[in-house]
């Protein structure tokens, strides 16, 4: 275990022991205070680019699995912790964080108080970062953090390069042995529904295919032509990284006149820019759970967000689009509707304590039936 360093674009510098891979990543810091999650939160390809802070006191003492990730690889850039657990004990374990880190290339820096970095992004917003586990000089981490430049209209590479069908042979809902405690059945009869990877974790995917949806996924670059071909009753919009190019958002233009149309995370912004109305980014983001109220129902449930930003209030005249989620904290828009379409910017399947009859893909589902 050797040195480590976390470098912030203001000349903010945090030194601990190194985990994870040899190596120096730049990227925007952003924190996270769930208290489980973090190999759910790391391989989400809509972390990619982030230096990400964990609070949670310890991570990793329950190691990793390949039924938990949410995509093939790993895609923040590098990963903060206060102590990362040495000793794995989880029946589910198929390896540690620490090994999980290496074989991605993701430095990992333990030994700082982590919850004093996540106040600093609070009160001074996310920015450039670098952490490093080689050996640079502390000057030379800060020059690597001021050169972090934002995500612009960077390409992660996130979604899938071509079209195929999405496997639903093994999905079956969380249960608990010996009682009947989440036992419905899969929703019959099935929905096509095409759905557009704009870099799609794998537990949407899951869910949505759970609740009734026969899933044709296709590459963000595919052609409307490509995905009519597919003859779906609906569309679905996913989760992702980075920002969307402006060839999707006439796609979800042209589609939604013909299709009922779902977004969730960066589908819901591009659903929203599609129609006219802008975004804007959070101070330092959202990567934990947020109270939501559902404006039609006065529901509120806690929902699970990973997203840098938000659609802008005061953007939605002449667009169509009214809001149907609210984020009762700072009353920002958490999701929209019209007279085809539906988004929230949450993960629906990642909503806390009991599920209940006022679920997202459920609505979708009775969406889609009244209209195909």
């Amino acid at each position: 275990m050797g040195k480590a360093i976390l470098a912030f674009a203001d000349g903010t510098v945090f030194t601990g022991s190194s985990f994870g891979a040899k190596t120096t990543r730049v990227g925007k810091a952003t924190f996270n205070s769930a208290v489980m999650g973090y190999q759910e939160l790391i391989s989400d390809p809509a972390s990619a680019g982030q230096i990400m802070v964990l609070t949670a006191v310890e991570v990793g003492n329950y190691g990793v699995n390949s039924a938990d990730a949410q995509s093939g690889r790993v895609w923040i850039e590098g990963l903060a912790v206060m102590r990362n657990s040495s000793i794995v004990s989880n029946w589910r374990s198929e390896g540690s964080l620490n090994d999980y880190l290496v074989s991605n290339g993701i430095p990992g820096i333990e030994g700082l108080d982590t919850r004093a970095i996540a106040m600093k992004i609070v009160r001074d917003g996310a920015m450039g970062a670098c952490l490093s586990t080689e050996d640079i000089s502390e000057d030379k981490a800060v020059e690597l953090a001021k050169s972090w430049n934002g995500f612009g209209g960077k390409d992660f590479g996130a979604s899938c390069k071509s079209q195929y069908k999405f496997d639903d042979s093994n999905i079956a809902p969380f249960s608990v042995s010996g009682t009947d405690i989440y036992k419905s059945v899969r929703k019959t009869p099935l929905k096509k529904c095409a759905v557009i990877d704009l870099g799609a974790a794998n537990s949407i995917l899951q869910t949505l295919a759970y609740n009734g949806f026969d899933l044709q996924v296709f590459p963000s670059s595919a052609e409307v032509s490509e995905i009519e071909a597919s003859n779906p009753d609906c569309v679905f919009v996913s989760s992702g990284a980075g920002l969307v190019c402006a060839s999707v958002l006439e796609n979800i233009k042209a589609l939604q006149k013909k299709y009922p149309v779902l977004g969730i995370g960066l589908g819901h912004l591009a659903i929203a820019m599609a129609n006219g109305a802008k975004i804007r980014e959070l101070k330092f983001g959202r990567k934990n759970s947020q109270p939501v109220k559902n404006v039609a129902t006065d529901l509120v449930r806690v929902s699970a967000h990973n997203i840098d930003f938000v659609v802008d209030e005061n953007s939605l005249e002449g667009t169509g689009l009214e809001v149907s989620y609210v984020n009762i904290d700072d009353n920002s828009i958490a999701g929209l509707k019209s007279e085809n379409t539906m988004s929230v910017i949450f993960y629906p399947e990642g909503t806390k304590g009991p599920k209940n009859s006022d679920s997202v893909y459920e609505e979708f589902y009775k969406f889609v039936s009244e209209r195909r």
